[in-house]
C-alpha cells in the first residue's frame, strides 16, 4: 500500500505566494514597519510614507492631502502623495488605478517646478515598480548630469536601489554617499542597505558587515538584524546580549521584545522569563499597536504548547486566529507547531474547536483525517473526518483517496475499492488512487485486474516501480512473470 505523504495544508489554503517557514518568523517576529503612533504629528511626512504599516497609509494620505490644500504649489507634497499610492499599490497589485494616480501627481509636481527633483523621483519610482529598470536608470543618469536640477540624497539613494547587485561595491558606496549628506534621512536609507547586505552575504559574513556598518553609522536596525542573524548562527548567548542592549535603549520596542522572548523560550530554555515578557507586553497593548496582539498571542500559545499546558495553548492560539488579518496563514503554522511537538491528540482537539469556529473549511476535516489515520491509528475517526470534508468538497479526488486508505486500514476492501474508483472517476490521472486500487485488487485475488491497474499506474509514474517491488500487498502476484515485467526497471 502506498500511503499519502503527511497532509500539506498549504495545498488547500490560501497563502500569499509560497510562504517559507522563515518568512513566517519574519511576519511574527520582525515586523519592519513602525508602530502606528510613531508618526502622530506631521513633522516628517516622508518617513511616514515609507515606514508606516499598511493600515496607516490611508491616514497618511489624508494628512498629505491636508498639506496640499494649505500649500498647493509645493511639489514636495505631490511627490509624497504619489509615493503613498505606490506603497498602497505594492499591497494591492490589482489596483492599477493607483499607478495612474501616481503618474498624474508626478506630472503635476513637474509642472509646478521643472527644476525640482520631486516630479522626476515619482516617475522613476513608478518605472521601478513596473519593472522598467533601464528606463529608470537612464532618467537618473540624465538628472545627475543636469546642473539645472536641484537634486539631493534622494536621487543617489534611488539610483543605488535600482543598481544591479552585480555592482555591489558601487551600490554600497552610493548608500554611504547618501548617509554623508547633512539633510539625509538615515531611517529611510538604512533599510535599503540592510536589504542589500542580506541579499549578498551569508550569515557569517553578514555578522561582520553589520558590525562594520554599525560602527560607522550607528543605527538600531543594524543591531536588530545582527541579533536575529546571531540566532541563525546558533550564537544564542551573544544574541541575548544584543537584544538586552537594544531593549536598554528602547524598552518599549515590541518587535525586539517578541524576538527576545522567542529566543528565550525556543533556544535558551528560559520559558518563564519569556512568558512574563510576552504576557506583560500583551497587557500593555494600546490602540496604536493593537496589530501586535495576534503575534504575541501566537508566541504565548507556542510557548504554552512547549510547556504542555494545552488548555492555555488553545486559549492563545484561538485568540491569535481571531485577531489575525490572515487567519489561514496563522492557522497553518499553529497546526504545524502541534506536529513539531508530536502532540497529535491535542492537535485533533483543537481541530474540533476550529471546525466549529471556522465552518466550511474542508481542508481542516481532511487534515484531521490524516492525523487520525497516520499518527493515531484511529481509522474510523479518519473515515468520519474525510466524509465531512467530502460533504463540503465532493469532487476532491485527494479526499476520496484518503478516505479509501482509511477503509483499507479498516480492512474494508470492498468499500475501499469503490472509493478509489470514485477518486479515479474525478481524476483519471490520480496515480496514488490507481496504485492503491491495484493493491486492493491484489489482496482480494483479482489478479488480472490488479496487474492491469498496476501497469497503468506505473506507466504514468515510473517511481512507483520501487515501491511496488517492496509492497507486501502484492505478495499474491510478485512471483508472476507479468508482475516482473511490469516492475522491470527501464535502463
Amino acid at each position: 500500500m502506498f500511503f499519502l505523504s503527511r497532509f500539506c495544508l498549504s495545498q488547500f489554503i490560501r497563502i500569499l505566494g509560497i510562504v517559507k517557514k522563515s518568512t513566517f518568523i519574519v511576519i511574527l517576529c520582525n515586523i519592519v514597519f513602525c508602530s502606528n503612533d510613531l508618526w502622530a504629528d506631521d513633522s516628517d511626512l516622508e518617513l511616514s510614507v515609507w515606514l508606516s504599516d499598511e493600515s496607516s497609509l490611508v491616514e497618511v494620505e489624508k494628512r498629505i492631502i491636508s498639506h496640499i490644500q494649505s500649500d498647493p504649489k509645493n511639489p514636495y507634497y505631490f511627490y509624497l502623495l504619489s509615493q503613498t499610492f505606490i506603497r498602497i499599490f505594492l499591497h494591492q497589485p490589482s489596483r492599477f488605478d493607483l499607478i495612474q494616480k501616481s503618474s498624474e501627481l508626478s506630472e503635476h509636481a513637474l509642472a509646478l517646478d521643472p527644476q525640482s527633483e520631486f516630479g522626476y523621483l515619482s516617475t522613476i519610482n513608478i518605472l521601478d515598480v513596473l519593472g522598467k529598470y533601464p528606463q529608470a536608470y537612464e532618467l537618473l543618469d540624465t538628472l545627475q548630469d543636469d546642473p539645472t536640477i536641484s537634486s539631493s540624497w534622494r536621487l543617489i539613494c534611488t539610483k543605488a536601489k535600482i543598481l544591479s547587485e552585480a555592482n555591489l561595491d558601487k551600490k554600497l558606496n552610493m548608500y554611504k554617499d547618501c548617509l554623508k549628506q547633512a539633510d539625509s534621512k538615515i531611517d529611510l536609507i538604512i533599510p535599503h542597505i540592510i536589504a542589500t547586505l542580506v541579499k549578498n552575504f551569508d550569515s557569517k559574513e553578514l555578522d561582520k558587515e553589520l558590525m562594520k556598518w554599525n560602527k560607522i553609522y550607528p543605527h538600531i536596525e543594524f543591531d536588530i538584524l545582527r541579533a536575529d542573524n546571531l540566532v541563525t548562527l546558533d550564537k544564542y548567548k551573544l544574541a541575548k546580549k544584543v537584544y538586552k542592549r537594544i531593549l536598554a535603549k528602547r524598552p518599549d520596542h515590541l518587535d525586539i521584545k517578541i524576538n527576545y522572548a522567542r529566543l528565550l523560550y525556543n533556544n535558551l530554555g528560559m520559558k518563564r522569563q519569556a512568558y512574563s515578557l510576552l504576557n506583560g507586553s500583551l497587557k500593555k497593548l494600546t490602540k496604536h499597536n493593537e496589530s501586535y496582539r495576534f503575534i504575541i498571542q501566537f508566541h504565548l500559545g507556542r510557548l504554552s504548547l512547549s510547556q504542555r499546558k494545552f488548555k492555555r495553548t488553545q486559549h492563545y492560539y484561538l485568540n491569535s486566529i481571531k485577531n489575525a488579518p490572515d487567519k489561514d496563514l496563522v492557522l497553518s503554522y499553529i497546526l504545524e507547531s502541534y506536529k513539531e511537538e508530536h502532540r497529535y491528540k491535542e492537535l485533533t482537539d483543537i481541530l474540533k474547536i476550529l471546525n466549529e469556529e471556522l465552518p466550511g473549511r474542508a481542508h481542516l476535516y481532511a487534515y484531521a483525517g490524516n492525523i487520525y489515520s497516520d499518527q493515531l491509528n484511529k481509522h474510523q475517526n479518519a473515515v468520519e473526518s474525510y466524509h465531512k470534508a467530502l460533504i463540503l468538497e465532493p469532487n476532491n479526488s485527494y479526499y476520496h483517496t484518503s478516505l479509501g486508505l482509511a477503509y483499507y486500514h479498516l480492512e474494508n476492501y470492498k468499500i475501499a475499492l469503490s472509493v478509489f474508483n470514485t477518486a479515479l472517476k474525478i481524476d483519471p490521472n490520480n496515480t496514488i488512487a490507481m496504485y492503491n486500487k491495484a493493491c486492493v485488487l491484489s489482496m482480494t485475488h483479482n489478479i488480472q485486474a490488479a496487474l492491469a491497474t498496476l501497469k497503468k499506474a506505473i506507466s504514468k509514474d515510473p517511481s512507483l516501480i520501487k515501491i511496488a517491488k517492496d509492497d507486501k500487498d502484492f505478495t499474491n502476484i510478485k512471483a508472476l512473470e507479468a508482475f516482473k515485467k511490469i516492475t522491470r526497471q527501464v535502463q
